[in-house]
């Protein structure tokens, strides 16, 4: 009897630490991640299972105007994407500055590595899905449709690359994750 409560106890303990580790490396970026701000440009506004959400395309994934990056559409690799404040966005987004397959040791103050999958002509981060909650569903919808340029995503970058979302910045409006 005493070997089946062991067997189960440890069964149980084995998949509530399984439960407990899949969200900590999000909670983890959440608490200690760096705060940025990422342009974006939205598509796709409804699933019949998920609900309303955005699929959100980051001006940082397709870094085409970064010195010595040739994207190779046949290669999938993970690579790091430089960040820093921009000087000419208003609304206090990052750009990319470089980009590398290794995460870099030596960032400058002002400077995050967001880690992120090469996939033919873009660069995807695991943070394009952005869910609305049914009670905001049309309030975003619209300010979303009217400010399209003002539309900024509030990201954490952990020092790994990690990123996880944040919120969502409609010109001064912003939206809690």
């Amino acid at each position: 009897m005493k070997r089946a409560t062991l067997i189960f106890s440890a069964t149980v303990a084995l998949q509530v630490a399984i439960l407990v580790a899949i969200p900590a490396k999000n909670v983890l970026t959440h608490k200690t991640g760096t705060l940025v701000l990422l342009k974006t440009a939205p598509v796709a506004p409804y699933s019949i299972i998920s609900g309303y959400y955005v699929i959100l395309n980051y001006v940082i994934s397709t870094p085409t105007d970064v010195s010595g990056w040739q994207m190779d559409n046949k290669v999938k690799e993970i690579v790091y994407v430089i960040l820093e404040p921009d000087p000419t966005d208003e609304l206090g987004s990052w750009k990319a500055v470089q980009v590398s397959r290794d995460l870099p040791t030596n960032l400058a103050p002002r400077q995050v590595a967001i880690k992120g999958h090469h996939q033919g002509r873009r660069i995807k981060f695991g943070i394009e899905t952005y869910y609305i909650p049914e009670s905001m569903r049309r309030t975003l919808a619209n300010k979303i449709s009217k400010n399209i340029k003002d539309v900024r995503v509030a990201v954490k970058v952990s020092s790994s690359g990690d990123s996880a979302l944040v919120g969502l910045k409609i010109g001064a409006d912003t939206y809690n994750y």
